[in-house]
């Protein structure tokens, strides 16, 4: 029952891994915005996102190597730069999805308590547990191999208090903590399409930056 609680644990934090206010939203919205900045900033989602446009930057130049074998240090260097650049204001767009994505499934009262939880000490050491890399990505898995399962679960005796797990095992059992597990997957959806759809319209682009500095 308890390693049950505690993979269930686990799939809801997974919604962390994954402001200004949008320009034309309705007054009804803002607060909620407001509060959903709150929440993405706790759960540093900025350095999520670092991480997978440095992610992608990395492949593009990876396949501009494999293609030209005879660029030297320097050159790939610049690649990289070129990529980087590419992606950056795909960045702000992701905060403006962000905001629009969460405000479309939770209701301000929700958010106001997810914020709660994740301002809370124990949301707080479960914020830190979480946002280790696990098997390539950034989630609930051992630092140094991301292995999960066995470990996660004996970590959790070690790092968590029986108080303090109660504090999670309260917030998944209410009625914003176990939407927060249904909806975790749809979330994750619909940010993976758009990052997929403009990432495609960005690598042309980068990569005919790339081809350009080559013929120089």
């Amino acid at each position: 029952m308890v390693s049950r609680l505690i993979r269930t644990v686990l799939a809801a934090l997974a919604i962390t891994i994954i402001s200004t206010a949008v320009p034309g939203a309705r007054a009804d919205e803002f607060s909620k915005q407001e509060i959903i900045s709150k929440i993405l900033d706790v759960t540093q989602r900025e350095r999520v996102v670092d991480q997978l446009y440095g992610a992608v930057a990395e492949r593009i130049v990876s396949q501009v190597k494999t293609r030209h074998p005879e660029a030297d240090k320097e050159m790939e260097s610049r690649f990289l730069e070129i990529a980087q650049e590419g992606l950056a204001d795909l960045k702000t767009d992701v905060r403006r999805l962000d905001l629009r994505i969460w405000a479309k499934h939770y209701t301000e009262q929700e958010l106001g308590e997810m914020l709660a939880f994740v301002e809370s000490d124990t949301g707080r050491k479960s914020m830190e547990m979480g946002l280790g890399p696990a098997q390539g990505t950034v989630g609930w898995g051992r630092p140094d191999t991301g292995e999960s399962g066995p470990w996660v679960e004996r970590h959790f005796y070690e790092y968590f208090t029986e108080e303090e797990f109660a504090e999670l095992s309260a917030f998944l059992e209410s009625h914003t903590g176990r939407k927060a597990i249904e909806t975790a997957p749809i979330l994750a959806q619909e940010f993976g399409a758009w990052i997929q759809q403009e990432i495609g319209k960005s690598t042309p682009r980068i990569e005919a930056r790339i081809r350009a500095l080559l013929a120089e």
